[in-house]
């Protein structure tokens, strides 16, 4: 796939990555940073991609990666200041936003389920866990 094709796939893209991305690091500038840092990965190993129509489950697995990077890299960091987060939820609280008020591996698993519409085998191997932690997950995040 030719790099200009490779980007417009990527740009329709855009919005499952950073729901992903969201589901996992919280923050809008982290889901931002993490989405570009993984776009900048795929078009750099977009000779990697062997079969095209997989696409979406590669730029995931890519997108979540960088999120778990981005982590990572935070627990090193000493804050200088603690900041207050502002409330997630306003008074317009939509579904999306009641998601991210739960856990991160529950949050992850429904946003890939529902919102991408994903089996719970491709998220398995999109967040490198077993389909019975995934179907697990499901369950306790609708229960929640």
């Amino acid at each position: 796939m030719e790099q200009e094709e490779l980007g417009k796939r990527i740009w329709e893209m855009r919005v499952s990555l950073i729901r992903l991305a969201m589901s996992i690091v919280r923050t809008p500038q982290d889901a931002e940073d993490a989405v570009s840092a993984a776009i900048v990965s795929a078009l750099q190993r977009a000779e990697t991609l062997r079969n095209p129509e997989k696409l979406s489950a590669w730029m995931l697995t890519i997108t979540a990666r960088c999120c778990y990077d981005q982590l990572r890299k935070a627990k090193r960091e000493t804050p200088v200041e603690q900041v207050e987060p502002p409330p997630l939820l306003s008074p317009q609280e939509t579904l999306y936003d009641t998601l991210l008020t739960l856990p991160k591996p529950l949050s992850q698993v429904l946003t890939l389920y529902y919102y991408e519409g994903m089996t719970t085998g491709e998220i398995a191997r999109v967040l490198d866990i077993g389909r019975p932690a995934v179907s697990m997950r499901l369950r306790r995040g609708r229960k929640m």
